[in-house]
């Protein structure tokens, strides 16, 4: 284990020791309830990024500082707001929905919590990826010399495998099921679980792209 790996354990587990503490869980609640856009800014710019890194750091061997490393922070950070904004989006929109009787009303916070991961993975999280692949393939253009251009960016991203893999799999075996547990979730939890999701993922797609015949 390397120093880099003992760091971003470390912080990790100080966001976790913050959430959870009996002496700061408290304060933590309160800010992410008072200040739910900034609180969820501040969450995935810090642990999407720490994701991104470790991604980079399984492909690479070894730890890689990504170009334009702040304005990935700004990404992910952006990507934090989206999440707070959609949670209560689809949260409220699908319990209108079943109120009003457009789809089944099952007493059961399990079904509920399916319900809205189901409906707000295939509706937002596509559209939501694509436009990530999409900024990843524009910073990494730039930082490989090919210039700034949207155009070039939306050439650069692999569609079939963003397709077949990253939708077509990873949406209904892990995205569903991983939303579905953090529906159940107090609210105030839900955007840092997110955010830890983000990691796993991440980690995921690097062993799983490391692992493919060059």
């Amino acid at each position: 284990m390397k120093k880099g790996d003992l760091l971003i354990l470390l912080i990790i587990g100080l966001m976790l020791g913050l959430m959870l503490s009996p002496w700061t869980s408290e304060t933590f609640n309160s800010l992410s309830r008072n200040y739910p856009y900034t609180i969820g800014f501040f969450k995935f710019a810090v642990l999407a990024t720490i994701g991104e890194v470790l991604a980079g750091r399984i492909k690479a061997g070894r730890y890689v500082c990504p170009r334009y490393l702040w304005a990935r922070i700004v990404i992910w950070g952006i990507v934090g707001i989206l999440i707070v904004f959609n949670f209560a989006l689809y949260e409220a929109g699908v319990r209108g929905i079943i109120a009003r009787g457009l789809l089944p009303d099952i007493a059961a916070p399990l079904y509920t919590a399916f319900l809205i991961s189901s409906v707000m993975n295939l509706t937002f999280g596509p559209a939501f990826m694509a436009a990530h692949r999409i900024s990843d393939a524009y910073l990494d253009n730039m930082a490989g010399g090919a210039g700034g251009s949207i155009r070039l960016a939306v050439e650069h991203v692999d569609w079939n495998r963003f397709m077949t893999f990253v939708v077509g799999k990873t949406i209904p075996f892990f995205w569903i099921p991983a939303h579905t547990i953090t529906f159940l979730l107090p609210p105030e939890y839900r955007v840092f679980v997110a955010a830890l999701l983000s990691i796993a993922l991440g980690l995921i797609l690097a062993l799983a792209s490391s692992r493919q015949p060059k």
